[in-house]
């Protein structure tokens, strides 16, 4: 794990390692990333330059609060598997300030699960800090004091499929070419039949 606190760096201004703000924005979106990516949704990253002019040197200091360490945990999921379900979480590429990442993941896992022809799915998250002495939690883990384990209940209801399709009233246009429109299919052949109501 990175544990950066500060980060000095002394650069000559002419020289080919000079001072360009916009590598230094680059740098801070970087380490924010990286931190992400790791499970800390909630860190702030910022950079601090210090100009000395006599010297024609600045030194920059990154200060990183890294907020605690997300562990997901995903509970009635029998349709997807843990790995594809992550897949569709944000926290780390938005963050999850005011929990938006959060409910934004729930959304695209219930979009994902009525695609698949579960439209009835429910999710339920919850969130609750764990004890870094607990026996679940690994030894890399224990490192880290603040931890916050995110736990989304899934009931994923019944998967839904398509068994007949009837079409009625039509006189000027026959049956077969209106088929030829719909996009949704019965079930059997090499067509699922899943029931998904935006396809529909």
């Amino acid at each position: 794990q990175l544990r950066i606190k500060t980060w000095k760096s002394s650069v000559l201004f002419g020289s080919a390692a000079r001072f360009i703000q916009k590598e230094l924005d680059k740098d801070v979106k970087n380490i924010l990333a990286f931190y992400r990516k790791k499970g800390f949704a909630d860190v702030h990253v910022s950079a601090e330059v210090i100009k000395h002019l006599a010297q024609k040197q600045v030194d920059i200091i990154f200060h990183v609060e890294e907020g605690p360490q997300y562990k997901i945990v995903f509970e009635g999921n029998d349709a997807f598997w843990d790995y594809t379900l992550k897949r569709e979480m944000t926290l780390s590429r938005d963050g999850n300030k005011n929990n938006f990442a959060l409910r934004k993941s729930v959304r695209k896992l219930k979009q994902k699960y009525t695609e698949r022809g579960y439209p009835d799915v429910k999710i339920t998250p919850g969130v609750k800090g764990e004890d870094p002495s607990s026996p679940s939690m690994k030894q890399d883990e224990m490192k880290n004091k603040a931890v916050k384990q995110v736990t989304l209940a899934i009931d994923e209801g019944d998967q839904y499929r398509v068994l007949k399709i009837e079409i009625t009233g039509n006189r000027a246009i026959p049956e077969k070419e209106i088929f030829k429109s719909i996009l949704t299919r019965e079930s059997g052949g090499w067509n699922s039949g899943i029931y998904v109501s935006k396809i529909l």
